[in-house]
């Protein structure tokens, strides 16, 4: 399980099966944690300051860095991050099943979708396009005008 630490921007990734702390990673520079998500299969978490301007994905156990994301320039913030579920079509390892997708709602009245498995360099099979194509297709078509 991950958790926010004692101190501002770090995160205790804890095994909870064997009561021992795995590691303590410096998820944020200098601004508390607003929210955080762990992917299904627990190995890559999501972190979100207070600012809500980028969004980084670690790999667990270790906490390494393996992208960040870019919200926008203006402080949000953050309510819900969600990583999809993992996708054996997306996978971008022959162990990996991850996920396609991270998301977060923001205050600023947006949800933001990036595609985890094309920011790791993967290349993504016929049948993962198409699902993810068709997947933001649904998404932009529950957006309608708001009048």
């Amino acid at each position: 399980c991950a958790l926010p630490a004692h101190r501002v921007g770090l995160v205790l990734i804890f095994d909870a099966r064997n009561l021992s702390r795995l590691a303590t990673i410096q998820s944020l520079r200098s601004s508390a944690l607003a929210a955080l998500a762990l992917s299904s299969s627990g190995r890559l978490l999501a972190t979100a300051s207070e600012k809500g301007t980028v969004i980084y994905v670690h790999v667990l156990p270790h906490g390494d860095v393996l992208h960040s994301f870019r919200r926008g320039s203006l402080a949000a913030n953050i309510y819900s991050l969600s990583f999809s579920v993992g996708d054996p079509a997306c996978a971008v390892s022959a162990a990996d099943g991850g996920p396609s997708f991270l998301c977060a709602a923001a205050s600023s009245g947006t949800v933001h979708v990036w595609s985890v498995a094309a920011q790791r360099g993967a290349t993504q099979s016929p049948a993962c396009s198409a699902g993810a194509s068709s997947q933001l297709n649904k998404l932009s078509g529950l957006s309608g005008d708001r009048a």
